[in-house]
């Protein structure tokens, strides 16, 4: 038998403030994720682009690193944006 988890009121309303706590942590990693972006330096970020894309270049077309290295280059690009933006 499946158990009837809204039978007690203490557990309901622990489990809502927990849910509340959470809603308001997430808010809250959000808000320090867009400060830290905006205080990233575009310039720096465009120089490791630019040295990421030359390492590209210089690997082979199935080199397993050159997988990784596209990754790291998208993720900066998409960070260098938010920078600009």
């Amino acid at each position: 038998m499946g158990k009837n988890r809204d039978s007690n009121p203490v557990e309901k309303q622990r489990r809502e403030q927990k849910e509340k706590e959470r809603r308001k942590n997430k808010n809250a990693r959000a808000k320090g994720r867009e400060i830290s972006m905006l205080r990233r330096d575009p310039v720096a970020i465009r120089e490791k682009i630019n040295e990421l894309r030359k390492e590209i270049a210089s690997r082979g077309e199935d080199d397993e690193r050159r997988l990784v290295l596209r990754r790291q280059l998208k993720r900066l690009q998409d960070e260098f944006n938010s920078a600009v933006s």
